[in-house]
This record gives structure tokens, sequence and C-alpha cells, in this order.
């Protein structure tokens, strides 16, 4: 499932019944707008029928799960089991919220009806107003209101190794925003940049018209610019100054820089999703992606899977491209790792 920067997963608790038994029916959701019991939301559950669509679509045929502690959660990081505390057969939407049938293990039963746990907490996506998309897990818990990883076991093959990359603070370099900026100051320093470009494309379409330009495009604005001046007797109702041309084009190529860079961060991260760039090789792999894009395209396609168990090429097929140093991008990431200088570290490897 696809989200934007802004997607949430996050979850709620809910108080079991004290019956002797294990209820069969449990109250995942409240209806309408809620806050859990640290304060963090507010979360609208507007539409229940469309978020039983959206978590049936997404578990197929399968049931949803329920665990202990939200370990399914943590499984790729602690390395521990996650076993089933009983399964999902069943979602209903009633008047007072979003309920679920249950098919509880015999050891999560007892622990239930000898309140050993008393809450369940559903983990759940939201957009950023907190309007919830779909459900994920169910997790018997004694602390309400876990902080959840933004991991699940279905992307568990993904996360054999832990690659970690806070996208506030990233976002917050690109921008150039203090590393503590919360997500209203990035959300206002995203919003400034698409103002500037939106500003940049107009004064562009601006800038042909006034030079009778074939297009917008850098080659036709130079050749309307350069008739403009070899004309003896320029037409002010066709022309510009130079000084709006050299800035719409100085305007024009920032947009295309910060295009490029887009475009180059949109690759990296796909290798690093695939396993093929670590941590430690993105400052290359950017440089690489931003100056050769289709080259670091064919350097991934050869690329091994670095993560634990990862299938693919011999890592010898798809060693990075070879710096002037003579070491790879990846060997000196080692170096400055480690600690150790480049000359120590090519007299080791002959």
């Amino acid at each position: 499932m696809k989200h934007d920067p802004f997607v949430r997963k996050s979850s709620h608790a809910m108080e079991l019944t004290a019956d002797a038994e294990a209820p069969q029916w449990i109250q995942l959701l409240p209806s309408g707008t809620f806050q859990g019991r640290d304060g963090r939301g507010p979360y609208t559950l507007g539409e229940p029928e469309a978020v039983i669509a959206a978590t049936r679509s997404w578990f197929g045929g399968a049931d949803m799960p329920m665990d202990y502690d939200h370990q399914l959660e943590k499984a790729a990081a602690n390395g521990q089991p996650a076993p089933a505390s009983g399964w999902i057969k069943e979602l209903a939407a009633r008047s007072d919220g979003l309920w679920a049938r249950v098919d509880w293990t015999e050891r999560a039963a007892a622990a239930v009806a000898s309140r050993e746990y008393r809450y369940v907490s559903p983990v759940f996506y939201h957009d950023r107003q907190g309007r919830i998309s779909r459900l994920e897990s169910v997790a018997l818990t004694n602390l309400p209101n876990l902080e959840l990883r933004a991991l699940s076991s279905a992307h568990a093959a993904l996360a054999a190794k832990e690659f970690t990359m806070d996208l506030l603070k990233a976002m917050c370099a690109a921008l150039g925003l203090p590393p503590d900026s919360d997500e209203t100051a990035v959300d206002a320093g995203l919003r400034a940049v698409l103002a500037e470009r939106d500003s940049a494309r107009a004064a562009l379409v601006e800038a042909g018209k006034a030079l009778n330009a074939a297009s917008t495009s850098p080659g036709d604005l130079i050749k309307a610019a350069q008739s403009a001046a070899l004309a003896a007797t320029p037409d002010p109702s066709r022309f510009v100054p130079m000084d709006v041309y050299a800035a719409a084009s100085k305007e024009l190529s920032e947009v295309k820089a910060a295009q490029a860079a887009s475009r180059a961060t949109a690759l990296v991260e796909e290798a690093r999703g695939a396993g093929k760039v670590t941590p430690a090789m993105e400052d290359w792999a950017k440089s690489y992606a931003s100056a050769d894009p289709e080259g670091f395209k064919a350097w991934v396609s050869l690329a091994p899977d670095q993560r634990p168990g990862g299938e693919g090429k011999s890592a010898a097929s798809a060693q990075p491209p070879k710096s002037g140093m003579g070491l790879t991008e990846e060997e000196k990431a080692i170096c400055a790792a480690c600690g150790i200088s480049e000359e120590d570290f090519k007299k080791a490897g002959a």
C-alpha cells in the first residue's frame, strides 16, 4: 500500500469487558472523533464501512492477526517471535463504532478471562488530518497507545536488516530548516518551494510571450532573446529587458536543479528499499544518481541485495564505480565508519 509522506500509523486502546470468558465480539474503534489515552490524535472514524472494505481488500482471503503487545510491529527489530493471540474473522460497523469477531487462541482466551490482559489496541493507518483509512492488526496489551514503528510484519522481508532514515529531519535539511522543526514548519516550507516553482513557471510563460518564443524551453527563449538583441529597433510590445530574461533563466535553472535532485532522491530511496544501497552509501548514491541517472539505474540492476538473506547477483558484478583514489565509494564509507585511512585500507587490501 503506497502512502504519501504525511500518512501515519497509530493505535488506540479499548478496554475488554470483565466477563468470565473472552468475548467473541470486541470493539476496536469508537465512532466519530476520538483521542488516545496519551493525548495523540484526534482521529476520526468517519466511514467505518469504507475502512472495513479497505481492510478486507488489503488482507484478501487472510484473517487479520491479533498478537501480544504489538510484537508483530517489533519483530523485525528485536528478533523475537510474534505468536498470534487470535484471528479477526469478521468486521462490523455499529452505531458506536467498529467491532470485530475474534477467534481466540486457547492461551489468549485464558489470559483475557483471567484479566491478565485488559485492553485491545488496533493498529490503523490515517492521514495527517487523523482520518482512519484501514486496519492492520490488533494487539492484546496493558499499555494503551504504544509508540509504534512505521513498519509491519507484512513488510518484514524488507526489514530483515533495519535501515533507518528520519524523513522529517531529511526534509528539514533539504528545506534549510532547523533539524528539530515540526511537521507544520516542514509543510510551510514545502508550500513555499511549490509557490516559488509556480512563480518561476509563470515568469517563464510571461517571458515567452514577451519574446514571442515558440515555447518556454530554454533553447526557444534564448533564440528569441538573440533575435531581439539583433533587431535594430526592438519592439517593446514583444521583447523584455535582459535582466528580466536573466531572472527567468535563473529561476528555470533552479527549478531544473530541484527536479533533478528530487529524481535522484527518488532513485536512491527505491534502491535503498530494495536493499541495494546501505546508509553508508547514501551520499555516494545521491551524487551518482544526480550526475548519471541512467548509469545509476544500471548499477542498481546489477547490485546485490545487501540485507541478511538477500538474493541477487554476486557482489563482484555490482561494485560501485571506482573513484579517482582507487577505492569504491562503499570502501570509502567503510574507512570512514571504521576510522582508518584510505591508504591503510589499500595497503591491507594489497
